[in-house]
Formats: structure tokens, C-alpha cells, sequence
């Protein structure tokens, strides 16, 4: 699941009508063995470049950063390497849980479990420590997208009008992007979702205006 694969239906007769295409690649998730490197890149769920077990929940995350990307304007990370994506990934939603890291085959190929320290624990490698131990070149990376700016990119426009739909979004792509698969909202919740549902217009009697805010993104 990626942009390029997203389309239009007919733009006169059916105008809000989406297609997946492409299912080249496609396979049941029964069939993934543990390490199958899937989806491309900037769209690659965490457990894909960790070698954790794979499912459905993947192809939430990706449906997650096209939902990013249509919200940001831009792919929130424009890297073809892993080790550049995560190190996004990261700074965006801190390191995944131990548990997650203990248990991936390619966890110490970005990450380092430092035992001499005064809070024994993982950490993600430098981009020198990267290179050593997978002989692949990385790049110095200055300009990592910084969240808290890109999330006010429309905070104009939901100061100046509601924001329940704001939020509700926001909220439904912090559960798409949770970092922990297994914690991951699967496709039968999100269609649930107030976003999706619109459930939370009428329960709050919609009248317009603002209400009360919450931090509800990261």
C-alpha cells in the first residue's frame, strides 16, 4: 500500500471512490516468514525492518503514512534507506518497546543494548555503528522532519473553525502509527473510528465552534 497505488475510480460519476491496484507483491499472512522484507520504504511498518512477525497490521501502518502524507502534504519521511526512515521514526515516536526489540532478527542492525550504563538499555546506533556492522553507507541527515511542527501545518484553520474533526483524524492516525503491531488498530476498528463514523458530530449535538481541546497526537 503505497500513494502510487491508490486511484481514483471515475472522477465524474463516482468522485470520492478509491481502488488499491498493483497486488504483484500481494500475499496471505499466513504465508510471511519471519524476515520477509515487505512494502517500500517509506511506508514499511517497524516490524518489517526489525524481522518481528508480520500480519495485517502492517498494512495499517502503511495506510497510516498515505494518510500522513495527504494530511502533511509531503511524505513525513522521503528516505530510501531503513536506517533513515527509523531514525524518523524515532524521533517522531521514541524506541520501540524492549519486548519488541529483544525478539527482532534485525533488531541490532539499527539498535544497541548497552549493559555499562547507569540505566542498562537499548538505543538506536549511530549512523557510524549502522555502517560497521551492515557495510551499507548512510547519510548525514540534518534536516529530520520535526513532528510538533509539521502537526500545526492546518492549526489556523482548526483555531479558527471546529476542530472535532481534527482531532478525531489525529486520533486515528496516532492508533495506525503505534509503534507495537500488536497494539495496532486493526481495519474492522478503524472503520469504526469516529473519523470514519462521524459518530462524534452527532453525539455532541454539532453546533459548530471549538471545543475542548486534548493532546491527543503523540
Amino acid at each position: 500500500i503505497k500513494l502510487d497505488n491508490i486511484m481514483m475510480v471515475n472522477q465524474d460519476s463516482a468522485p470520492y471512490k478509491i481502488k488499491l491496484i498493483d497486488f504483484g507483491m500481494a500475499m496471505d499472512s499466513w504465508d510471511m516468514e519471519l524476515g520477509t522484507a515487505l512494502q517500500i520504504v517509506p511506508f514499511r511498518a517497524p516490524e518489517v525492518s526489525l524481522g518481528l512477525p508480520l500480519g495485517v497490521s502492517a498494512d495499517m501502518w502503511a495506510i497510516g503514512m498515505v494518510l500522513a502524507s495527504l494530511y502533511f502534504g509531503r511524505l513525513p519521511f522521503t528516505y530510501d534507506e531503513e536506517y533513515d526512515t527509523l531514525r524518523c521514526v524515532v524521533k517522531w515516536l521514541g524506541l520501540p518497546q524492549e519486548t519488541l526489540l529483544n525478539k527482532g532478527l534485525f533488531s541490532r542492525d539499527f539498535f544497541t543494548f548497552d549493559k555499562d550504563c547507569s540505566q542498562p538499555g537499548w538505543r538506536m546506533n549511530s549512523p557510524d555503528e549502522y555502517s560497521e556492522i551492515t557495510r551499507e553507507a548512510v547519510r548525514r541527515l540534518n534536516n529530520i522532519p520535526d513532528l510538533e511542527e509539521m502537526k500545526n501545518i492546518h492549526k489556523k484553520m482548526y483555531d479558527l473553525f471546529d476542530d472535532d474533526d481534527h482531532r478525531a483524524f489525529l486520533n486515528l492516525l496516532k492508533n495506525m502509527l503505534d509503534l507495537d503491531p500488536r497494539q495496532r488498530i486493526t481495519p474492522s476498528q478503524a472503520l469504526d473510528h469516529d473519523f470514519i463514523t462521524m459518530r462524534h458530530l452527532s453525539d455532541s449535538g454539532h453546533q459548530g465552534g471549538k471545543k475542548n481541546k486534548q493532546k491527543m497526537f503523540f
